[in-house]
């Protein structure tokens, strides 16, 4: 670079949003909530399991839609998320399931107090 020339320090105003520097929000309260169903409630493994994985995809739908906080979560989004799985072909007993992961994960949150309210309360 030769002298006199600007060095650019930060990011510029239309460069993409910096990823984060670790875990979401979402993702963090999710391993919360597995721990919680793994120990507290002594859920089997394989449910456990099953959460896990429909609990990730959740976020990684989030993720997608730039969503790294669990308060800012809407049921806009979570239909979207159902709607995804079925264009996915996913049967119904597994978009059930999903659904029934959800909304024990939003339930949790609302008990910890980390959200005021459920978003799934009017999913169905």
């Amino acid at each position: 670079m030769s002298r006199g020339t600007p060095v650019p320090t930060g990011p510029s105003i239309s460069s993409p949003r910096p990823a984060p520097a670790g875990p979401s929000n979402v993702d963090l309260w999710i391993d919360r909530y597995l721990t919680f169903l793994a120990a507290e409630r002594g859920l089997a493994a394989n449910s456990v399991a099953a959460y896990s994985r429909d609990l990730a995809a959740l976020a990684q739908h989030l993720e997608r839609g730039r969503c790294a906080d669990v308060n800012a979560v809407g049921a806009a989004d979570l239909v979207r998320f159902l709607e995804a799985a079925h264009e996915r072909g996913l049967g119904a007993r597994t978009r059930a399931r999903m659904l029934a992961a959800v909304r024990g994960f939003f339930a949790f949150l609302v008990r910890e107090g980390e959200r005021p309210s459920d978003p799934t309360r009017d999913l169905h």
